[in-house]
């Protein structure tokens, strides 16, 4: 029995309890809520592999080019295990990895898709109004929600209040200001999928817009614009050079007149100016010159996806005796030093191929308009993860590692729902051809 009825309402079981777990998984931030998902994600992969193949019956082997390519990339994972200088967090991340790469091998149902689409949506902006209340009301996070986190963090979010940023109840800027982004994605898809663009709409837009701004990430402020501007251009809107110029300046006057009346938010503003005393890479072109050492010590095979913090560590002793845990805050520079030139070129067809493969799902006008949610969705979330992946660390990041791979399942669903629907209709065509014949053979007869 897969549903039960509540209030007269069917509740689909296993949907709820995949959308639950990946809620968890993306919206887990610094909260106490952490310490279990980042531990123990993988084995709820595995349960969801199993609820699929029981319930769904799902065929195992795909020849799509994103399956395989995943598929390979998890192989190489494999191997590259055996080079690695760090093999615990290599094995580590491999176990990761199998269980993202499952998402793609065994897509979910567009009613999954849709539920933790809209879900997330809810999270989102409960996420953006507290950091609104965080701005009202004084320590309103630490006040009412301190049970949410350790010591340690409360005061790390105590610390970051001081200095202008804000977190809200996820409890860590960045975490923050991605939860924000995928808000505006979600909005984004509506908009692009057709729905009408109402107050409420709007509304949530402008909450999203002032909460991402008080989060100071300046990587993250930009790329809700590249996003849309992206899928502007690839959508069928016509007279796009007018529109486009027209948006621009009501965004402008909006961020101005934000940036006016709430003066918090210039706080992002003046990171870019580097009027803080923060400068353009925030001493990231450190981390990155040594990704590319490591790049050419381990060229072929790398030296072990996870082990760059080992490597930096082993190589300097920088950081006044301590050890470097976050990673080289460059994605495509640290998998390349830990994936060499073999796993570097595999990373970028998985990469390209979920770009390719959703930008032809985005213009293909067969999509119906309430699945067209999903594609923009995931069309979204992918150009966010890699943009930001040129500053942050998405693919070392299990909430943003699952949700990346969540957004290429998305892909998959939407291929295979189309290629289903191009069957039924070559059977209905064979049908009616085979009728048309078998009329025509009564009505007329041989001699």
């Amino acid at each position: 029995m897969n549903t039960i009825k509540i209030n007269g309402r069917k509740i689909h079981l296993v949907n709820t309890f995949l959308t639950i777990c990946f809620m968890s998984i993306f919206f887990c931030g610094a909260t106490l809520v952490s310490y279990i998902t980042r531990r123990t994600m993988y084995i709820v992969g595995i349960i969801s592999i199993f609820f699929l193949l029981k319930i769904k019956k799902i065929r195992v082997f795909q020849t799509e080019k994103l399956i395989a390519s995943g598929i390979v990339l998890g192989f190489f994972l494999i191997a590259n295990y055996w080079f690695s200088i760090d093999k615990a967090s290599t094995i580590y991340y491999l176990i990761l990895f199998w269980v993202c790469i499952s998402f793609i091998v065994f897509p979910y149902s567009k009613e999954l898709l849709h539920m933790i689409i809209d879900t997330s949506s809810v999270i989102c902006l409960v996420e953006a109004l507290s950091i609104i209340f965080s701005l009202v009301i004084p320590n309103f996070i630490v006040r009412y929600f301190s049970f949410l986190y350790d010591a340690a963090r409360v005061n790390n979010i105590m610390k970051e209040l001081s200095e202008g940023y804000y977190s809200g109840l996820l409890g860590e800027k960045a975490v923050a200001a991605v939860a924000l982004n995928i808000g505006i994605i979600i909005l984004f898809s509506q908009y692009f999928s057709g729905q009408k663009v109402n107050k409420q709409w709007g509304f949530k837009l402008v909450i999203y817009i002032i909460a991402l701004l008080l989060t100071g990430k300046r990587t993250l402020c930009l790329i809700p614009l590249f996003v849309f501007i992206i899928l502007f251009l690839l959508s069928g809107v016509k007279n796009k050079a007018v529109k486009i110029v027209s948006i621009g300046i009501t965004i402008a006057i909006g961020i101005f007149l934000i940036f006016e009346l709430i003066p918090s938010t210039t706080f992002v503003l003046e990171r870019f100016i580097g009027k803080n005393g923060t400068t353009v890479l925030s001493g990231r072109e450190d981390l990155w010159s040594y990704a590319w050492k490591m790049f050419l010590r381990y060229a072929f095979m790398g030296g072990g996806y996870g082990a760059y913090n080992t490597y930096l560590n082993a190589a300097t002793d920088a950081w006044d005796g301590g050890n470097w845990l976050y990673d080289a805050h460059n994605c495509f520079l640290q998998i390349m030093g830990e994936c060499g030139a073999v796993g570097s070129l595999i990373f970028l067809y998985v990469f390209i191929t979920g770009i390719k493969e959703v930008k032809e799902l985005y213009q293909n006008k067969s999509v119906e308009r309430e699945d067209r949610i999903i594609v923009t969705f995931s069309f979204g979330i992918q150009v966010l993860l890699l943009i930001y992946a040129l500053t942050g660390n998405v693919f070392y990041s299990v909430d943003q590692l699952y949700l990346y791979f969540f957004s290429l399942s998305c892909v998959v669903t939407m291929n295979r729902d189309i290629l289903l629907q191009e069957k039924q209709t070559e059977k209905l065509s064979e049908r009616s051809l085979i009728a048309k014949h078998a009329r025509y053979q009564y009505n007329n007869p041989r001699i």
